[in-house]
């Protein structure tokens, strides 16, 4: 995506422009940003359910609360030790 649409992005989910209840939006990074413009917007383009907004702002608030615990995310993407399945499968 463009950069124009970043500063767009930004110019309409300025945090300063929000409702409290939208003050997750200032977590998202700055390609998550662009993305959930995009998603939203397209949303009201196509003059989504509320029951479709609900969700797209649920898992959009979801990706700031990740976005906004980096400690989290890091330990999400560390390598797992994996046990072996040998005493849980059948041979």
């Amino acid at each position: 995506m463009s950069t124009g649409l970043l500063e767009r992005a930004e110019a309409i989910f300025a945090p300063a422009t929000l409702p409290a209840e939208f003050a997750w939006v200032a977590l998202l990074s700055a390609n998550h940003l662009r993305l959930f413009a995009g998603e939203f917007l397209a949303a009201a383009r196509r003059n989504a359910s509320d029951d479709e907004v609900t969700e797209l702002l649920e898992a959009w608030e979801a990706t700031a609360e990740l976005d906004g615990a980096q400690d989290a995310v890091e330990e999400i993407r560390k390598p797992k030790r994996r046990l072996p399945l040998a005493g849980f499968v059948n041979s």
